[in-house]
């Protein structure tokens, strides 16, 4: 009999609350190689929280995380988390040191050699800002810069909040080339509140509002007979906010 498949990132019935306010309600997905996901929803849907929990940031109330097949709230987290590279929405920020300083400082922290700092800045188009303090640097450069310390140990599940909020047209084509070639190998989860975005780059959808999955599907599927996401998203949202 052969055996089943497991997704690299599988989550089950997360839920979470800030001082006994609900935040995330029975939250579960699967993503795999071969796919982008994303997470979409207004502000305050529970998205950024969704992502922590997923990173091991913060513990859930319930539920459970599998990043390749290991459990990332049990003793067992910094294992699982070698399988994960996860780009926050303010990720911390080293002014003082340059770029090049910054990704072998990592390269040493996750025990890779020098070699795949070269290979993450090729890969990532940030080689030209390797010597210049991160203080220095636009958004969407540091943008890049943390992409290539996220790419660094090469993760099986790569987890982005807003991963192209302060790019540029150019920066975001290349971002969305970059995630197309990285989801080969790696299941891709990301967040964002540009639909436009959603509809092009992604290969599945979660719809959220209030804490809540209100639609999981491809967005072909979700747009269905309307011009755009906008107005199916409007009324799954809108709809389940009433509720």
């Amino acid at each position: 009999m052969p055996q089943q498949h497991s997704a690299l990132l599988s989550v089950e019935g997360l839920s979470f609350s800030y001082d006994e306010t609900p935040v995330l309600t029975d939250f579960s997905l699967q993503a795999d190689a071969g796919e982008i996901v994303g997470l979409l929803g207004a502000n305050g849907a529970g998205k950024t929280t969704a992502l922590r929990l997923m990173a091991g940031i913060l513990p859930p109330k319930s539920g459970k995380v599998l990043l390749a097949g290991l459990d990332v709230h049990n003793s067992r987290t910094r294992m699982a988390q070698k399988a994960l590279g996860y780009l926050p929405e303010n990720p911390g920020l080293y002014p003082d040191i340059t770029a090049g300083e910054y990704l072998i400082f990592l390269a040493e922290a996750h025990k890779q050699p020098l070699a795949a700092v070269e290979a993450a800045m090729v890969r990532t188009a940030c080689a030209d800002v390797r010597d210049q303090p991160m203080e220095t640097l636009s958004k969407g450069w540091r943008q890049r810069v943390y992409l290539a310390g996220v790419l660094m140990h090469r993760p099986r599940v790569l987890i982005l909040d807003e991963p192209t909020d302060g790019l540029d047209p150019l920066q975001k084509d290349h971002m969305y080339t970059l995630l197309q070639e990285i989801k080969k190998d790696c299941a891709v989860l990301l967040s964002t509140h540009l639909l436009d975005e959603a509809q092009h780059l992604c290969d599945r959808l979660v719809v959220m509002a209030g804490g809540r999955i209100v639609a999981v599907d491809t967005p072909k599927n979700i747009q269905g007979k309307s011009k755009n996401l906008a107005i199916p998203f409007r009324k799954l949202t809108e709809g389940a906010r009433h509720a």
